[in-house]
């Protein structure tokens, strides 16, 4: 409070030195409010200048903050088998590419010994084939012994990557099959479910011994550094959305709004019951502030304008039926009769009445009301 008041006793005194220097003003009593500069502290009234302002049209919207569907994924099990490990739940935080479960899977371990198998095949028909090319330059085979072996290796070397084309689609990475070619004994029926991106795991519908076909959901991964604000928009404030367009958030319990988030969506068809449209903006959560499922409210600014003269909203007034500013003077203040145009929740344009950069009695201007009400009452 002793800084609040320092602040407006600096803007007193700078405010009373500015106007000494001006032409003296004759204030015409029934007009003007007097004012002592301890009395403008002590009601903290801020003394501003009407000046050109950026007039804006806003309208708000209810909004509900969900999981950014383009950072979600579905995880799901490629084959068939059965939950033996499950290395994450629900809230933990996953890299791309980490186990999330092991099943142990016949499929698994058919695909796995069959590209075994075809690796070894191709093996032996490379070392064929090069035997072959040795003894065709030493002219002791023929030309269609050797072509023979040609096509053979060729073909066991096509039958081999598709094999390891198939693992990979499973979900194995190339170590993992490096490591599968290169140890003696390994575990085939052992098949790793894991994550195509980081994130959070949001659901886990698998419980240790559960059976999964191919296919079957047993995650859902999402990313939560962005989040999505699925806005409702009416019709008739759809025209003023477009896509690229910066909105403010705020949760249901904020009084401000504190972030920004952009429109990536509009919706092309109304809601038959409400015949309301769809907005979806992209906002960031690395904070992890808002929560999938929260309800929210956002205010989306529909059109500026600029004014050549603008006070604040908040220094109107309405004294019988006339809307009124009070200017400020070194004596005190002068009750003067204005006309408004267009405004904002904030301000609001001055037609006529006064000129730009005229003084003006800014904020708890309903003081000088009451005072101004008083001084009738006494001279009735």
């Amino acid at each position: 409070m002793q800084m609040s008041k320092r602040i407006f006793l600096y803007i007193g005194l700078v405010f009373q030195h500015y106007l000494a220097a001006s032409q003296e003003f004759k204030p015409e009593p029934s007009n003007f409010v007097s004012l002592s500069n301890e009395q403008m502290i002590e009601a903290e009234i801020e003394i501003l200048k009407a000046s050109p302002s950026i007039l804006r049209k806003t309208f708000g919207a209810p909004a509900q903050i969900v999981i950014n569907e383009q950072q979600q994924a579905i995880i799901v099990a490629r084959v068939s088998g059965v939950v033996s490990h499950i290395s994450k739940n629900v809230g933990d935080y996953v890299s791309k590419g980490e186990t999330l479960a092991v099943l142990q899977s016949r499929p698994m371990a058919n695909f796995k010994a069959a590209y075994l198998t075809l690796l070894k095949r191709s093996s032996l028909a490379q070392q064929a084939f090069k035997a072959e090319a040795i003894l065709k330059e030493k002219n002791v085979t023929s030309e269609q012994a050797y072509l023979q072996a040609f096509l053979t290796a060729e073909d066991a070397c096509v039958k081999q990557e598709l094999a390891e084309q198939q693992l990979y689609l499973l979900g194995m990475s190339k170590k993992d099959v490096k490591k599968l070619a290169q140890e003696e004994s390994c575990d085939l029926f052992s098949y790793q479910i894991k994550s195509s991106l980081n994130g959070m795991v949001t659901s886990k519908i698998i419980n240790l011994g559960s059976s999964l076909n191919a296919g079957q959901e047993a995650f859902k991964i999402a990313d939560l550094d962005t989040v999505w604000v699925q806005i409702g928009v009416y019709a008739q404030d759809l025209p003023y959305l477009k896509l690229g367009d910066k909105v403010q958030v705020a949760l249901l319990k904020e009084e401000k709004f504190s972030d920004l988030a952009e429109i990536i969506y509009l919706s092309p068809i109304l809601d038959k019951q409400t015949r309301s449209g769809t907005a979806i903006a992209l906002l960031a959560n690395q904070s992890r502030k808002w929560y999938p499922g929260s309800y929210a409210r956002v205010e989306v600014i529909a059109e500026e304008v600029e004014v050549p003269i603008a006070v604040l909203k908040e220094a109107i007034q309405v004294i019988e039926g006339k809307t009124v500013l009070f200017i400020a003077h070194s004596q005190g203040f002068e009750k003067r009769e204005v006309k408004i145009g267009r405004s904002d929740p904030t301000y609001v344009e001055i037609l006529s009445g006064i000129k730009q950069g005229t003084s003006y009695a800014a904020t708890h201007t309903f003081i000088l009301k009451a005072e101004d009400g008083k001084k009738a009452i006494k001279n009735d």
